[in-house]
């Protein structure tokens, strides 16, 4: 019986584990971090540290007091030297990040800090610093369990951990909806053409928030203006004309009161932005092209007979870990003009 009962308390420690993961990307201040897209990261965006020192940060609601392991998911080159350090309220954790893998280079890996925290249920304040420039970060994982090791070689799955959420942050997927009267490249000079903005969150009306935007036209035209949502209806028309062949070009982001860039973040831990950079097209096919430069075929023909000149020689390697049943990937470098290859993936059906 004693046996019995000990053994039914290591299972309930082990169960009562937490595990829970920051997407970089949810950051409400991002600094000179920057968001990228990739197949491969979680929710299929991360951030790349724009300088050493970039620095993100936000508070983040924590469910249960305990002794915490980080873990980061970061973009490996093996070359040891693109790292990031995640601190909660001001104490750093150890530097992690491009160690050496055995799997094909570059590639996302998970790495430890040396150092636990612990941190009492609440509101904590993390921050994501850059030791050095061209840091690539998706996500970092925060766990009660000392032994825990994330699986290598693939993104967090839906439901796999608890998605913490900064304060502000919404949770479903925000979207914010742009549309023209009518088709976006078919207005005429002096014709008015109207843009209708509309902020949602999964489907429903955003209650809240702001929109910022930014009119251009090739005209000359430059005006920015706002206006608050749950104040004006379920859309927002903006007029406007151009009065000669051309584009206008539309930018508009959700905001909250404090003029943050506003994030949602649905169930599977993917990051929303309600971000909107688009336009419409007056007379299109009458803006004059401008003429080649004097010495337009002479810089090409240059540069061909430069690449003639190099021999042929293309290296071409399968990646397993990105082929499936029906597709193959492959990693292909081209010898090429110039100190450096040409390189690409190519993916193939099985069987072409």
């Amino acid at each position: 019986m004693k046996r019995k009962i000990q053994w039914f308390v290591f299972l309930f420690a082990f169960a009562a584990a937490g595990h829970y993961l920051i997407e970089a990307e949810s950051f409400p201040e991002t600094g000179k971090w920057v968001s990228g897209n990739a197949g491969a990261a979680s929710g299929q965006k991360f951030l790349t540290a724009g300088e050493k020192e970039a620095r993100a940060q936000g508070d983040y609601a924590f469910p249960e007091t305990g002794s915490y392991y980080v873990w980061v998911r970061n973009l490996s080159f093996s070359q040891n030297w693109r790292k990031c350090t995640v601190a909660v309220d001001g104490v750093s954790s150890s530097a992690v990040g491009d160690e050496a893998t055995t799997l094909d280079t570059p590639a996302w890996i998970w790495s430890r800090s040396k150092k636990p925290f612990y941190l009492v249920k609440g509101i904590h304040r993390v921050t994501l610093t850059a030791t050095s420039a061209a840091v690539r970060t998706d996500c970092i994982l925060f766990t009660t369990d000392k032994e825990y090791v994330p699986a290598e070689g693939k993104a967090p799955a839906a439901g796999e951990y608890g998605v913490l959420l900064p304060e502000g942050v919404l949770r479903g997927k925000l979207v914010l909806d742009v549309a023209t009267d009518k088709d976006a490249l078919s207005y005429r000079c002096g014709e008015k053409v109207t843009f209708s903005l509309s902020a949602k969150l999964d489907g429903k009306r955003l209650p809240r928030g702001r929109v910022v935007y930014r009119l251009r036209d090739d005209a000359g035209t430059d005006q920015t203006g706002k206006f608050d949502l749950g104040q004006e209806g379920d859309e927002v028309f903006l007029e406007t004309a151009l009065d000669r062949p051309g584009f206008i070009r539309l930018t508009a982001e959700l905001v909250d009161e404090k003029g943050r860039k506003m994030r949602g973040i649905d169930d599977r831990g993917e990051v929303s932005f309600g971000h909107f950079d688009g336009g419409a097209g007056v007379e299109p096919e009458r803006i004059p092209s401008n003429p080649a430069p004097d010495d337009f075929d002479a810089f090409w023909a240059k540069q061909k007979a430069r690449l003639a000149a190099v021999p042929l020689r293309a290296d071409v390697k399968l990646l397993d870990r990105y082929s499936d049943a029906e597709f193959q990937t492959f990693a292909v470098t081209v010898d090429c003009a110039g100190a450096r290859p040409a390189t690409g993936f190519l993916i193939v059906p099985v069987g072409a």
